[in-house]
């Protein structure tokens, strides 16, 4: 990966030069959540611009969490964008409009508004049922990695593949899910969102303003789940 983020102008710091692009889409990296700096900071200040926060991990690695241990992060998102960027030349929000949001027909999907310096992390705005249309179509049950998401970079400590999350049911099966959170200090920007689909095809989504409690994500998908089986 060294290569490629030349392009982006990063020469990464040395105890990351055996990071992959696997480890970054499936949060095995090590980096924390967010860096320590950009949670007392501002939400405007530049360190919570997705660009900053990108170079100074890659360039400083300073808050790297135990080894061992891995950390579900933003940082990783700030990383791909910058990637995405320096491999076509094209903004990052185009590129994901062009080549992942338009082939699944999420057509009002945007960055944009007071988050989009947080576009690859948190700034994006999609409708339910444009979420959904992308969920459909990328994890479709024929979709190789979902099939088989172990062939491709996969953590099997998390079980996270390709920034998604495939959770067993207990009952033989799994659901793919991903959960999103934004918990502001300012109440006009809280904002969640959830998908669950299955190998059934079945799909659930849901996204709302306001902030809930992380548990509950976790009592919506026990609640949803053996509905989609």
């Amino acid at each position: 990966m060294e290569e490629v983020l030349a392009l982006a102008n990063i020469k990464p710091h040395a105890s990351l030069y055996a990071v992959t692009l696997g480890d970054v889409a499936t949060h095995s990296t090590r980096f924390p959540e967010t860096l320590s700096a950009v949670k007392g900071a501002a939400e405007g200040a530049n360190l919570y611009n997705e660009r900053h926060m990108a170079f100074r991990a890659m360039t400083e690695a300073a808050e790297l969490v135990p080894i061992g241990r891995t950390t579900y992060s933003n940082i990783n998102y700030a990383i791909l964008r910058d990637i995405t960027v320096a491999l076509t030349w094209v903004e990052y929000a185009d590129t994901c409009k062009d080549r992942v949001l338009i082939p699944a027909q999420a057509h009002d999907a945007f960055v944009g508004g007071d988050m989009s310096d947080a576009g690859s992390f948190g700034g994006w705005s999609v409708s339910a049922e444009d979420y959904a249309r992308f969920v459909m179509y990328w994890f479709a049950p024929d979709r190789p990695w979902v099939m088989a998401p172990a062939d491709f970079p996969f953590n099997a400590q998390t079980n996270s593949g390709l920034g998604v999350f495939h959770t067993e049911t207990g009952t033989g099966g799994y659901v793919i899910e991903h959960g999103g959170l934004w918990d502001s200090a300012k109440a006009d920007r809280q904002h969640g969102a959830i998908f669950l689909t299955t190998r059934t095809g079945a799909t659930f989504v849901a996204n709302w303003e306001g902030s809930l409690p992380k548990k509950a994500y976790s009592d919506l998908r026990t609640a949803v789940a053996p509905y989609l089986h």
